[in-house]
């Protein structure tokens, strides 16, 4: 009772005149304050463990990439089909949408939002340009030569990487 009137009749006044916010579960009973508090930290950490498992995926792909590049045709030869492609759509659509969440709970959340917003945006073009526009685009991806497939798998895995240790830090 004593720290509670001292946090709602000291402290308060002075980080409001600070401009310091106060965490949501001042003033309440302890057993409230303890609820609330973790309520926020599971939030903080499952969205972190959404972020890894974005990451890990990610790297992992980069990974088998790095090993068989000549598999990559058989990972965009379905995307020829209609409802693949909006599939692709809406997997690159959720996981933009989950990097945008995570960003204020993870490390360079600025970073996080962006790639969160361009992940969001490449969703919206595929779901935009028509499918026989996009046909040639994806037959061209799948030509692509297995030393470009091997050149640029290490930049998927740094960035699967990145993800995993902005979650973590």
């Amino acid at each position: 009772m004593v720290i509670s009137f001292a946090v709602n009749r000291l402290a308060r006044p002075i980080m409001e005149t600070l401009a310091i916010s106060t965490p949501a579960y001042t003033g309440q009973l302890w057993p409230n304050r303890l609820l609330s508090a973790q309520q926020e930290h599971k939030s903080v950490v499952s969205m972190g463990i959404w972020v890894s498992i974005v990451g890990l995926v990610i790297a992992t792909i980069a990974i088998f990439l790095m090993l068989q590049p000549a598999r990559l045709v058989n990972i965009l030869t379905p995307m020829e089909q209609a409802k693949w492609l909006y599939m692709a759509a809406l997997v690159r659509f959720l996981i933009g949408s989950l990097l945008i969440a995570a960003a204020p709970v993870v490390a360079y959340s600025y970073s996080i939002a962006l790639v969160g917003w361009l992940f969001v945006l490449a969703a919206l073009v595929l779901v935009v340009i028509p499918h026989p526009v996009m046909l040639p685009l994806i037959r061209w991806a799948a030509r692509r030569p297995q030393w470009l497939v091997r050149l640029m798998a290490p930049l998927a895995l740094a960035f699967g990487c990145f993800l995993i240790y902005a979650a973590n830090v």
